[in-house]
């Protein structure tokens, strides 16, 4: 896993870099940090290496933050989570199209940061995120952060990721029996979604990250809403460090 810090403040990089070091120690789990000045340095990084998370600074210099956002959200880096951080509050709202994770407020507090980490790793727990598959008698392995969506076709299972479509031999019963599961959402009876691939979810359907259109039918909207709810509810609290 690698995690990028991008922030044109030396100082405040530093700080960042320790603290998220603390926490990665005091959980026991090996990872990457990369330090960029320049939301065009980590723009250019995304494209030799796949980086998972990345604390973005919304002021900063050539390329703001939003401008970084809305590059990564509309290109093959479109699973990455990002965490803004700022030290106004009122860029909240600006930020919502770019899909971020969570909001930090400058200056952060190790417990502020640990909660977030925490919940982190809840949602993408990463000894669960490839998922192995047949296709045409051959067996292949994907990571699940590609996966836009899962399509029931009879008795196969139609897997739409952001590379392409493959035809696999599985239920969405048994993806659903799947602990890496957690991530994606049942919006028809023969649909199932990544939530990190949701651009927008409307009352009778959801449009994703690429642009595709699937309908939410009946049975599933009652669900849905209390699904979108619980997600929401979370992001107030860790915004409010709860």
């Amino acid at each position: 896993m690698i995690i990028a810090i991008c922030d044109d403040d030396e100082n405040f990089c530093r700080t960042l870099y320790q603290m998220v070091r603390i926490y990665l120690q005091n959980v026991n789990f090996d990872a990457q940090l990369r330090l960029f000045a320049s939301g065009e340095e980590l723009c250019h990084a995304m494209q030799q290496e796949r980086i998972t998370l990345v604390f973005l600074d919304i002021e900063l210099t050539g390329m703001n933050g939003v401008d970084v956002g809305q590059v990564l959200r509309h290109s093959q880096y479109s699973d990455v989570q990002i965490v803004y951080v700022s030290a106004k509050e009122e860029y909240a709202m600006q930020l919502f199209q770019n899909r971020p994770f969570d909001f930090l407020v400058k200056p952060i507090s190790q417990p502020r940061l640990h909660s977030l980490m925490d919940e982190y790793f809840r949602i993408f727990p990463q000894e669960e995120r490839y998922f192995s598959y047949t296709s045409d008698r051959k067996k292949a392995q994907i990571d699940t952060c590609e996966i836009l969506y899962f399509e029931s076709v009879r008795k196969q299972l139609r897997m739409v990721t952001t590379d392409g479509t493959t035809l696999i031999y599985s239920k969405l019963s048994e993806i659903l029996e799947l602990r890496f599961s957690r991530r994606f959402l049942r919006i028809h009876q023969s649909f199932l979604v990544n939530t990190q691939h949701i651009a927008q979810l409307r009352y009778q359907e959801v449009i994703l990250t690429d642009g595709t259109t699937l309908p939410i039918s009946r049975s599933y909207q009652d669900s849905v809403r209390d699904y979108m709810m619980q997600h929401s509810q979370e992001r107030a609290k860790r915004r409010n460090g709860i």
